[in-house]
C-alpha cells in the first residue's frame, strides 16, 4: 500500500517475536496485530501499550504458522468501517461493519459486530476505482474507514487491507436488529448468499467481456437496410481495395473478416414487439451471422448512449 501510494495506517511487518520485541519502543500505540493471510478477523490481537504488545506479539508468534509474519498496524479509533467488494475498481456490494464497542479489535461479525446495509456506494465509488487503480487490485473486497465517529465519504478513507477472494455478506431480512453472526444461523442466510455470489460472478464475467470490449475499436452496425450490403464496405473500414458483393451470404463473410479487426455490435430498432431480442438473436445463428454483441433499441435516438468516443457507425442515415 505505501508504495502504491494508498493511503492506509502506520503498519510494521515483523519476522519473529524477538524482532518485534526489540522495536517495541519505536511502535505507536494502540496497534492491531493480525495474520496477512488471515480472514474473518481470526487471531487478530489488539495492544493499548508496550507491555500489552509483548504479550500479544508473544501470542501471535505461538500460534502462527512458521514463516508467517505479524502484521501491526496502527488502530484507527471508529466505531464502523466500510466493507465494499468491487469488479474493475467498480463498487458491486458494500455495507457498514459496526464494532460492538470502540474497544473492540474488529467490526466482523465473528466478533460480535453489526452490519448496516443503508450504505453511500455511489459516494465511496471514486475512492474505490483509485484505490484499484492504485494497487492494481482490480477485483477483491477492501476495508475502508474514517477517523471520525460519523464518517465523512468525501474525505479520502484509510484502506486497512484487502483481500483478491473476499466473501460477500448478503443483506438481512428488513427490520433484523441482531448480530449478524446471528442471521448466518438462520434458515434463509445460504440462499441468500448464494444469490449475492451468483451476481458477483455475473458481475466478474461482465467485467472481462467489457475490458475485451474496450481493448477493441466498436463498430456499430445497423441490422435493417445495412447488413446485406454490408459487403461492399469491408474495402472502406479495413483500409483495402477489393470488390465483394452485397448479399446476406457476403455479409456473413464481411462480419467474419471485420472481427478480426473490430468489436462487432449489431443494432436493431425494434419498437414494443415481444420477445424482440431474442427473435432477432435466433434468426441471426440461422443466417451463421456472427458478431461479438446484439443491441435491440425500443428508438432509434436511444442508440446514442451505446456509442463511445472512436467508434466506427455503419447505418442508414
Amino acid at each position: 500500500f505505501k508504495s502504491s501510494g494508498v493511503k492506509t495506517p502506520t503498519t510494521w511487518v515483523f519476522r519473529s517475536a524477538a524482532e518485534a520485541q526489540r522495536a517495541a519502543d519505536e511502535v505507536k500505540y494502540p496497534v492491531i496485530v493480525k495474520d496477512p493471510y488471515g480472514y474473518s478477523s481470526i487471531g487478530l490481537l489488539q495492544a493499548q501499550d508496550k507491555s500489552e504488545f509483548s504479550t500479544a506479539i508473544e501470542e501471535f508468534f505461538k500460534n502462527a504458522k512458521v514463516g508467517v509474519e505479524a502484521l501491526v498496524q496502527n488502530k484507527v479509533q471508529a466505531l464502523r468501517e466500510a466493507r465494499i467488494t468491487y469488479v474493475d475498481g467498480r463498487p458491486f456490494h458494500g455495507y457498514w461493519r459496526i464494532r460492538e464497542n470502540i474497544k473492540s479489535a474488529s467490526a466482523a461479525s465473528t466478533r460480535g459486530g453489526y452490519q448496516d446495509f443503508s450504505f453511500p456506494l455511489a459516494e465511496i465509488a471514486p475512492f474505490v476505482e483509485r484505490f484499484a487503480n492504485l494497487t492494481g487490485v482490480v477485483v477483491g473486497g477492501a476495508d475502508f474507514i474514517w477517523q471520525e465517529r460519523e464518517p465523512n465519504v468525501k474525505v479520502e478513507p484509510y484502506c486497512l487491507e484487502v483481500s483478491p477472494t473476499s466473501d460477500i455478506n448478503p443483506e438481512p431480512p428488513t427490520g433484523w436488529d441482531k448480530a449478524y453472526a446471528e442471521f448466518k444461523k438462520e434458515k434463509g442466510f445460504r440462499a441468500a448468499y448464494l444469490k449475492v455470489r451468483r451476481q458477483w460472478t455475473d458481475a466478474m464475467v461482465l467485467a472481462v467481456v467489457d475490458r475485451y470490449r474496450r481493448q477493441r475499436r466498436s463498430l456499430f452496425v445497423e441490422l435493417d437496410g445495412v447488413l446485406a450490403g454490408l459487403a461492399a464496405a469491408v474495402p472502406a473500414l479495413k483500409g483495402a481495395r477489393a470488390e465483394l458483393g452485397p448479399s446476406l451470404a457476403g455479409a456473413a463473410g464481411a462480419l467474419r473478416e471485420l472481427r478480426a479487426l473490430f468489436f462487432v455490435r449489431l443494432f436493431t430498432v425494434r419498437g414494443q414487439a415481444g420477445d424482440s431480442f431474442n427473435t432477432t438473436q435466433w434468426w441471426l445463428d440461422a443466417k451463421g451471422i456472427q458478431y461479438d454483441e446484439l443491441i435491440v433499441l425500443r428508438k432509434a435516438e436511444h442508440g446514442a448512449a451505446y456509442v463511445q468516443p472512436g467508434a466506427l457507425v455503419v447505418a442508414v442515415s
